[in-house]
């Protein structure tokens, strides 16, 4: 008898010691990061449209709300509330917002009625697009830089140029001493000419960058083609500039022309120098989409791009498969992994679409993965992280009623996560009218636990 529970109690013993080991590195895993309470740093009822032109206007499709880590490691926060016509930027260091600028639109009767704000060597720069005479193509663009001390804008540029007929500029990325336009121009195939002489010749959007120098006397900008011309559309277009100054671009190939079947395909390029992109490489496809829900709709309907020196990570969604994960250095293939299998639920909504999901990368090649998913009644914010080559389990960070959109996400130098997002504020009283709704932007923060 003695042996026999001697026995038992070995078996224990090494059950434990097997077992319990495993558990706790899985409790490691998921204890990388404390998650904290989420914060609102607007007013309880912002508005996110305003009447332009005598319909409803999307302010939050690309660019607000947008994050930045300053030059002291601290989250600065950039968003538009309509309600109020003002632009605020937040410095969120402490426990307690501080703004540092609201003013009213620059242009309330024009398209590019706020700003696009962007990073360069620590400084924080304001650039205004506005179109001077828009039947000769002339474009006006006024760069300030933004003083933290006086928290004004000081001019620094105010350029006058040319564009190509058919283009239109939607981002600005800095290069050197340089600024990179970013935008799309029409294409008409030839071949479609003859066919469609009683009818309209269908026109393609493809990508398209200028390279803008202040110093240049050219007033026309040359166009810098990403990819060869061709009967499709791009969409779901990403930029990131790398800390080697070179600028990354992914986007979705979709070529549907005519009929209800068609192809997707994200492709990825590099332009070091500035003049020229490297030749497309291709990372994901979708064959033969058909319809959804009666419509012909993205199948590929999410994208985000990070690069870092020489390497980029793309994140993806596939509404039929889930999201998926891609690492190149130097343009080849790392790894590519699924990392959730979190599908698309679909509502029907009249809310922009861009932006639902996020990837950051640090200097370690640490990777870090944020998404939205918007239930029929109820919204979740998702994470996931790739440290030290190994990913963390998939956590939910945030969740509750209503629905949440345009997260944006960055990581400081000490790993921890700052993370904003949209929210809407009255779940329980939800109306048709995206006007008539209340929203708020949100702040939360994932603190890094094992580098303390």
């Amino acid at each position: 008898m003695l042996k026999i529970i001697l026995k038992k109690c070995i078996i224990i013993f090494l059950f434990l010691g097997v077992v319990l080991p495993s558990v706790s590195a899985e409790e490691t895993q998921m204890n990388f990061f404390k998650v904290l309470p989420e914060k609102q740093i607007s007013s309880s009822d912002m508005n996110l449209s305003y009447l332009g032109g005598g319909k409803s206007v999307f302010t939050y499709d690309y660019e607000y709300p947008k994050l930045i880590i300053n030059k002291d490691d601290n989250p600065l926060i950039a968003f538009v509330d309509e309600k109020s016509a003002k632009l605020y930027l937040a410095d969120f260091s402490g426990q307690n917002v501080r703004f540092l600028y609201s003013q009213p639109s620059h242009d309330e009767k024009s398209e590019w009625r706020w700003p696009i704000i962007f990073e360069k060597d620590n400084k924080l720069y304001f650039a205004i697009f506005s179109e001077d005479v828009p039947w000769l193509r002339t474009q006006r663009i006024k760069v300030y830089l933004f003083d933290q001390d006086s928290k004004k804008l000081n001019l620094e540029e105010d350029k006058v140029f040319n564009l190509s007929q058919g283009c239109e500029l939607w981002g600005v990325y800095p290069y050197n001493s340089k600024i990179m336009f970013i935008g799309r121009c029409d294409y008409f195939a030839l071949r479609d000419i003859p066919s469609r002489m009683f009818s309209a010749v269908p026109t393609f959007y493809h990508n398209a960058s200028f390279l803008f120098d202040s110093k240049d006397s050219k007033k026309w900008l040359t166009r810098q083609s990403i990819e060869e011309p061709g009967r499709y559309n791009v969409y779901n277009q990403v930029y990131d500039v790398s800390t080697s100054g070179a600028i990354q671009a992914a986007w979705v190939r979709n070529t549907t022309t005519v009929g209800t079947k068609h192809d997707e395909i994200i492709y990825l390029s590099t332009n070091k120098n500035g003049t020229s992109w490297s030749s497309p490489i291709e990372l994901y496809s979708v064959k033969n989409v058909g319809l959804i829900n009666g419509h012909i709709s993205d199948h590929i309907n999410n994208l985000s791009l990070a690069s870092y020196g020489n390497t980029s990570f793309v994140l993806w969604k596939d509404r039929e498969k889930g999201i998926f994960f891609s690492e190149l250095n130097n343009g080849k293939n790392i790894e590519h992994t699924q990392i959730s299998h979190d599908l698309d639920v679909i509502v029907s909504s009249n809310f922009p679409k861009a932006s639902t999901i996020k990837i950051a990368a640090d200097s370690s090649g640490n990777v870090y993965t944020l998404w939205l998913e918007n239930g029929r009644n109820d919204y979740k914010l998702h994470f996931r992280a790739r440290i030290g080559k190994q990913w963390t389990p998939e956590d939910i960070i945030n969740e509750g009623r209503g629905s949440a959109y345009l997260p944006d996400m960055k990581v400081d130098q000490e790993g921890n996560i700052h993370i904003i997002y949209i929210k809407l504020v009255n779940p329980h009283e939800v109306r048709k009218t995206l006007g008539d709704n209340k929203y708020g932007c949100f702040y939360m923060k994932l603190e890094r636990q094992d580098k303390r």
